[in-house]
């Protein structure tokens, strides 16, 4: 049976269940939000609410697997230094299939524990995106044409403790390739499962922080003044078109960036202040993945639910877009290491 074939038929034998599922699972995400921030009785009057512990949030990712079964399976790419997992959510229209000729997104959070508003707007988006699949056709065409593999918590012990690092006190996200002194790093446990997990499937990602509303991308670990990727082009115009996706109210760009040396809220990464190790330059330089870093709000951790609805609502535009591009990416085929040899001077 071919794919066309076989996709027209789980389409119909399973259209009523997730209209169903639908109704029965979700409600949308404005009321949801009691769920993903639960009250605690413990809590000082300056913090009525705290965010889903890490037991929570594993139990929200499993209640979107039953939901919705035929679109979403949860696996865990590894454990964290004290055991924890870290699970890796598939949408897909075939998600226990990874059909090759689908491209491969890989969207990101948690990798600093204390950026909590990240993994929350990414149980946001998966749950909306789920619940559309019956309804709305272009979220549909997404799901049934890409491989999107969302990791929400890369950091679990960080996010128990609500600190930035690891474990073993260490930043994840300067964990990967130092570019610098031409050497890889993956020190951690949690770096190596994701270094590990489906090397050289995905052709485009998004890691999620906060601290800010800006979009960066590579290179990370020199000035665009002295070095720029072969691609800085295209990652140019990937990170402006999530910024302005969306209509007036809706869009990143109305949010409020305070780093000065950014352009219409997009900037490299190394403009901005160049670190070594990061996640996005590894995932380009090593496997030419289109990878860029969105911070979603100026504080880590807003206490208020309308500042993470808000969140939501300035982002989902722009992560539909970037979904809906991954096709035009993919038929770029930017080859697996080519870029570490193309990285040029900006003024060559």
């Amino acid at each position: 049976m071919n794919k066309k074939i076989k996709k027209r038929f789980i389409f119909y034998f399973s259209a009523l269940f997730l209209v169903f599922s639908f109704f029965s699972c979700s409600e949308n995400s404005e009321n949801r939000l009691e769920e993903f921030f639960i009250a605690s009785s413990a809590a000082s009057q300056k913090k009525s609410f705290s965010y889903q512990s890490y037991e929570q949030f594993c139990h929200s990712l499993i209640r979107l697997q039953n939901c919705f079964p035929e679109i979403v399976l949860i696996e865990s790419i590894g454990k964290s230094v004290e055991g924890r997992d870290i699970f890796a959510v598939i949408i897909s229209d075939f998600p226990s299939q990874d059909l090759e000729d689908e491209p491969g997104i890989r969207i990101t959070s948690g990798i600093h524990g204390n950026e909590k508003i990240a993994p929350a707007f990414m149980l946001l988006f998966m749950e909306y995106l789920v619940s559309s699949y019956a309804t709305d056709s272009e979220v549909k065409k997404i799901i049934d044409e890409n491989y999107i593999a969302f990791i929400p918590i890369i950091n679990p012990d960080g996010y128990v403790k609500d600190i930035r690092y690891n474990s073993n006190n260490k930043d994840l996200h300067r964990d990967f390739n130092d570019y610098v002194a031409n050497c890889s790093i993956f020190s951690q446990p949690e770096s190596c499962f994701l270094r590990d997990y489906k090397p050289g499937r995905f052709v485009c990602g998004i890691s999620y922080h906060s601290g800010d509303y800006v979009i960066s991308f590579p290179l990370g670990y020199t000035e665009s003044s002295k070095y720029r990727s072969e691609h800085y082009e295209l990652f140019l115009s990937v990170a402006k078109d999530y910024a302005i996706a969306g209509t007036e109210g809706t869009r990143f760009c109305d949010g409020i960036c305070s780093v000065s040396k950014a352009t219409d809220f997009t900037i490299t990464g190394g403009d901005w202040y160049a670190v070594t190790g990061e996640l996005s330059d590894w995932s380009y330089l090593e496997y030419g993945c289109i990878d860029i870093t969105v911070e979603i709000s100026k504080e880590k951790e807003p206490e208020s639910n309308q500042s993470i609805q808000h969140a939501f609502e300035l982002n989902k535009a722009g992560l539909l877009d970037f979904l809906q591009n991954a096709k035009n990416i993919d038929l770029l085929k930017i080859k697996k290491g080519a870029a570490v040899n193309r990285v040029t001077s900006s003024g060559a």
